[in-house]
């Protein structure tokens, strides 16, 4: 069965933004994407992972997981 992650990666430092990360079930990377907060970060995940739940086919055997800040 497939499915979806994301996640949202704090930055290391006041020189680098939070990043969201969406990747597959095999560890393939689909999307990365810099914001400006953490709230923009976690608003962006939320909003990435509801467009995508909207395009997949009812019958489609795909997970998308909760989404947790590391």
């Amino acid at each position: 069965m497939s499915y979806l992650q994301g996640i949202v990666y704090p930055p290391p430092s006041i020189d680098y933004p939070p990043v969201v990360i969406i990747f597959k079930s095999d560890g393939e990377i689909v999307a990365v994407r810099a914001t400006a907060s953490i709230e923009a970060a976690e608003g962006l995940l939320r909003q990435i992972m509801e467009e995508v739940r909207k395009e997949l086919d009812k019958d489609a055997a795909v997970n998308i997981s909760n989404c947790t800040q590391q």
